[in-house]
This record gives structure tokens, C-alpha cells and sequence, in this order.
């Protein structure tokens, strides 16, 4: 492909900080970080997620107490938001009351 450029006298274009915002080129943890900061409860949740093509993602997630633990990510890409929450409470003992327009989190 390569020397076919050359012989046909290619002419690259000028690069655009706007390629990288192109969701073709966003990895599915991109995406998925993405979708989750959308919602409120887990923005308060979540800490950071990290991607690691050798060792695969983690997802670090924070409690009231300022606990830090972590998640497989690929484990969290199969969960509904619904579990991954109920997982969340399961796993810190957690409890997340929703209400219309807040939410309220505290220990058992």
C-alpha cells in the first residue's frame, strides 16, 4: 500500500485535533467511562478507569469512607448500570437510596 502512495503521488492531508475526537478511534473502555459519567450515582462513585492492553482494565471505585477498590473492567462491560451498582453496594455494604432529582449514600 505503501509504494502504491508513492507511485500514485499521494498527498497526505494536514492533521486535525479533531481526529481524535472521531468515535472511531475511541476504545470501548473510552465509550464505556463515557456512558458512565452521564450518570449522577456513578460519578460519585467511580474514581478512574484505567486500560491496560496486557493485563486488561480496571475500574476504581470510591466509598463514603474514602476506601479505595478496584474491578476487573471487563467483568463491569458485562454488567447492566443496575448491577454494576448492586454489585457496588454488595461488595462496600453500601447502601444508595434514589430519589427523583438526588440520591443519598450511606453505611448499613
Amino acid at each position: 500500500m505503501l509504494i502504491r502512495a508513492f507511485y500514485q503521488e499521494w498527498e497526505p492531508i494536514a492533521w486535525k485535533e479533531e481526529f481524535l475526537n472521531n468515535d472511531k478511534f475511541r476504545s470501548p473502555v473510552e465509550k464505556w467511562w463515557d456512558q458512565a459519567r452521564k450518570i449522577d450515582i456513578l460519578k460519585n462513585l467511580i474514581v478512574d478507569v484505567k486500560d491496560n492492553f496486557w493485563s486488561g482494565g480496571k475500574i476504581i471505585f470510591k466509598n463514603p469512607t474514602g476506601e479505595l477498590w478496584t474491578m476487573d473492567l471487563e467483568r463491569a462491560m458485562d454488567m447492566s448500570w443496575q448491577e454494576l451498582i448492586e454489585y457496588y453496594q454488595r461488595f462496600t455494604g453500601i447502601i444508595i437510596k434514589s430519589y427523583p432529582g438526588h440520591f443519598l449514600i450511606r453505611d448499613e
